[in-house]
C-alpha cells in the first residue's frame, strides 16, 4: 500500500490513546448492532437506561444518549380548537375496494384564497377519484342506504361490496342487470353470514321484479365460477398422469357436495324471522320457536315434505305449533306473514296433519 500511496509512509503512527478510542467505538458500534441497547459509561451498566419524553437517557446519572424521532402518524393538531374545516393531518385507513381514491389528499381553502385556488381545488377533486372507483362509490352508497332501511348489518354489507367489486370486473352491467347482480351479491352475503333471505325479500329491497333477481343469481354463479378458474394456478405438465383411484374420486365428490349443501338454506334460517313477524304473545314466544323447530326437524328426518321449500315447511310447522299452543292465528295471517300462498300452506299443512301425533309428542 505504501508503494501505491506514498503519503501513507509519511503519516505519523497512531498513539495508544487514539488506538484505545478507535477500539472503544468499534466495540460500542458492535454492541449496538447486536442488541440495539444503550450502555452508560458513567454507571458502567445498562440497567438504568430508559426512554422518556422521546429521549434515551440514564435515569441514574441523567446522561442523554439520543433523541428519538417519532415515526408514527401525527394525530395532534397544533392550533386552537376553533370551528371550521377539518384540519386533521391523518386521513381514514385505505379502503381495499377503492385503493386509488384512498390515497388522495384534501386541499383546504382559507378566507384569503382567491378564485384561482378554488379552481385548483375543484380540478383536484375531479381528478382525485378514477371513473371506475367513482362508479363503485356511488353503487356502494346506494347499497348502504338500502341495507340500513332493511335492517342489514355492516358485516353483511361489507361482504356484499367485496363480492360486487370482485365480480364487476369480469363483465359490464348497466341498468337492471347491474341492480340484479348487486342483489345477488347481497343475497349471497346474507347466506354466508347465516341470516339468509328469500329472493322475494331481496327483490323488495331493490324494488325490482323477482325474475331479475333470479337472473342475477344465475349470472352471479357463472361469474363466481369464472373468477375461481382465473384465480387457479396451472398445474405443472407431466409426461403421464396416473388415474386417481375410485375411492379418492368418490371422497372428493362427497366433500364438494358437503361444501355445497352447507351453503344452502334450511328451515333453521326462517323460524326466528317468521315468529318475530307473527306478533305472538311474548310469554309463548320461546315455546313457539322450540315447538316449531321440533316439528321441522322431525318432518325433515321422516321425509314428510321433501318437495316443499324450507319457507313453506317452516310456515306449515308454525301453523301447526300455533294450533297446539292455542294461539289464535288464521291460515291467512300466517301465509301473509311468511309471504307464501295460502294454497301452498294448506298442502304442506295437510301432509303434516297426518303425522301430527308423532311431530308434537315430546321425547
Amino acid at each position: 500500500m505504501a508503494e501505491l500511496f506514498p503519503g501513507l509512509a509519511q503519516a505519523p503512527a497512531l498513539t495508544d490513546e487514539e488506538l484505545r478510542i478507535i477500539a472503544y467505538f468499534d466495540k460500542y458500534n458492535k454492541e449496538e448492532e447486536e442488541d440495539g441497547s444503550w450502555f452508560c459509561d458513567s454507571c458502567e451498566t445498562d440497567e438504568h437506561v430508559q426512554t422518556q419524553n422521546e429521549s434515551v437517557l440514564c435515569v441514574r446519572c441523567g446522561a442523554i444518549f439520543e433523541n428519538v424521532l417519532d415515526q408514527g402518524p401525527e394525530y395532534r393538531w397544533f392550533s386552537s380548537e376553533e370551528r371550521g374545516s377539518d384540519p386533521t393531518r391523518v386521513g381514514a385507513p385505505q379502503n381495499p375496494l377503492l385503493p386509488e381514491s384512498s390515497l388522495g389528499t384534501t386541499m383546504l381553502l382559507r378566507k384569503h384564497h382567491g378564485n384561482a385556488m378554488r379552481k385548483i381545488k375543484r380540478y383536484h377533486t375531479w381528478n382525485l377519484m378514477p371513473y371506475r372507483e367513482r362508479n363503485l362509490w356511488g353503487i356502494f352508497e346506494g347499497l348502504h342506504v338500502r341495507a340500513v332501511n332493511a335492517g342489514i348489518g355492516v358485516g353483511v354489507l361489507e361482504e356484499a361490496k367485496r363480492l360486487y367489486a370482485q365480480l364487476s370486473i369480469l363483465c359490464v352491467c348497466r341498468g337492471t342487470q347491474k341492480e340484479a347482480l348487486l342483489a345477488a351479491c347481497l343475497y349471497e352475503s346474507l347466506k354466508r353470514s347465516g341470516t339468509p333471505r328469500r329472493p322475494k325479500d331481496i327483490a323488495t329491497i331493490f324494488q325490482i321484479n323477482i325474475r331479475y333477481v333470479t337472473k342475477g343469481l344465475k349470472q352471479f354463479a357463472n361469474l363466481l365460477n369464472m373468477d375461481e378458474r382465473l384465480g387457479q394456478k396451472p398445474e405443472p405438465a407431466t409426461d403421464k398422469k396416473e388415474p386417481e383411484p375410485a375411492a379418492v374420486t368418490v371422497e372428493s365428490r362427497r366433500a364438494k357436495w358437503d361444501t355445497i349443501s352447507r351453503s344452502t338454506t334450511t328451515f333453521e334460517h326462517y323460524i326466528d324471522p317468521f315468529v318475530s313477524k307473527l306478533e305472538a304473545p311474548r310469554q309463548l314466544t320461546g315455546t313457539l320457536i322450540a315447538l316449531t323447530r321440533q316439528i321441522c326437524t322431525r318432518a325433515d328426518e321422516m321425509g314428510i315434505c321433501p318437495e316443499n321449500t324450507p319457507p313453506s315447511l317452516t310456515a306449515a310447522a308454525l301453523a301447526l305449533a300455533c294450533g297446539a299452543l292455542s294461539i289464535q292465528k288464521t291460515i291467512q295471517e300466517i301465509a301473509a306473514v311468511c309471504d307464501i300462498s295460502v294454497v301452498t300452506l294448506h298442502k304442506c299443512l295437510k301432509r303434516l296433519d297426518q303425522w301430527k301425533q308423532n311431530l308434537l309428542e315430546s321425547k
